[in-house]
């Protein structure tokens, strides 16, 4: 009986002991032998040799039921497979992609669950993923349409129907959402475009500029229409590529220097008058009301952004002062009714006159 129990222990001991497990699985078997080891000891003589064998048996269908370290390492490689293969949403494509892409997954799946190596699962895992990856998702989708948009832009002109393709590309653009605007591979060329473009502008409007500068409201508007379209639109990069912009420096500088002529020239004839006034002739009263006229004259032509209306304001102030009475003897009547008349006239022309020119001014 001794003889038969360290028989059947030394059996339980050997078992698989060739056979490598993780060290959790190596703990479980070392207490199975354990266990049935203890049973062997304490069968009695009573029950028999054959009890020995049972109880062997039954230690060896234990330890087989524990998994080794090769069958963990698959399993975890099936798992890590699945992970990867879960991991892809389908809800990421539109239908026809879906179910394509559920297709190869399910079919991959059944693979890796017979797959008998790592070697395997791994091979069918990476097959499943390039098939996958061929098969774009839906915000790819909506990039490549973007990319098509931008293709369509082609040369770059100063045109309606090229700002309406770069605008559709730009629209389309800004409608994607993050995922998607990833994706588009043309936006460095729809930049570009629209950078190209503004430079264009500035271009062509610089070139409306006329040549001769004169102060008048229409070269004012001509420069001022390039000028604010090259400020709004331009980066001072792309200033540096306008081919004409020195055009516009020199006009604005010429625009200056004209209209400040036109003003000197304007206020100097409002003087010549006044000077030319016998202001001694004039009743105090009237002598400052000639003195308002002239400064409110001279504040119109200094204020002014063009010179169109200088000989209109000019005349308009010689005008007002000729209607001041001068200084006349004392009569009984209406002398003085009329006098009056005369200075609200005046007062009332000239201020009709800066109305004029200040509604003249807020409209440009």
């Amino acid at each position: 009986l001794e003889e038969a129990k360290a028989a059947g222990k030394a059996e339980i001991a050997a078992y698989k002991e060739d056979v490598e497990y993780r060290e959790e699985e190596e703990a479980q078997r070392a207490n199975i032998i354990s266990q049935y080891q203890s049973l062997i000891d304490n069968i009695s003589e009573y029950s028999g040799i054959g009890q020995i064998a049972v109880e062997v048996a039954a230690a060896k269908a234990a330890i087989d039921a524990l998994p080794t370290k090769a069958e963990r390492d698959l399993q975890d490689a099936k798992d890590a497979a699945y992970a990867q293969l879960n991991a892809i949403d389908p809800q990421d494509y539109y239908q026809e992609q879906r179910m394509q892409v559920n297709a190869i997954i399910n079919e991959a799946e059944e693979a890796i669950d017979a797959a008998a190596s790592i070697e395997s699962v791994n091979e069918i895992l990476a097959t499943a993923l390039a098939e996958i990856a061929e098969i774009p998702t839906g915000a790819q989708i909506r990039a490549a349409n973007v990319d098509a948009l931008i293709d369509e832009i082609g040369e770059v002109t100063y045109a309606q129907e090229c700002l309406d393709k770069i605008n559709a590309a730009a629209q389309a653009y800004q409608a994607l959402d993050d995922a998607a605007k990833a994706y588009v591979t043309k936006l460095n060329v729809l930049q570009a475009a629209i950078s190209r473009f503004n430079i264009l502008g500035a271009e062509y409007y610089i070139s409306l500029i006329p040549e001769e500068i004169t102060p008048t409201q229409a070269c004012f508007n001509a420069i001022g229409t390039a000028y604010s379209f090259v400020t709004t639109y331009l980066t001072e990069e792309e200033m540096e590529q306008v081919s004409n912009i020195d055009v516009l420096l020199a006009a604005m500088d010429t625009y200056v220097e004209v209209l400040d002529a036109a003003k000197a020239a304007a206020i100097a004839r409002i003087q010549e008058f006044y000077d030319s006034l016998k202001l001694s002739k004039y009743s105090a009263e009237n002598k400052e009301l000639l003195e308002q006229l002239k400064n409110n004259a001279i504040a119109a032509i200094q204020n002014a952004r063009w010179a169109d209306d200088f000989d209109a304001t000019v005349e308009a102030y010689i005008a007002a002062s000729e209607e001041v009475p001068q200084k006349k003897p004392a009569k009984k009547g209406c002398g003085g009714s009329v006098i009056a008349t005369s200075i609200v006239l005046s007062t009332l022309a000239l201020a009709g006159l800066g109305l004029a020119i200040s509604k003249k001014r807020k409209e440009d």
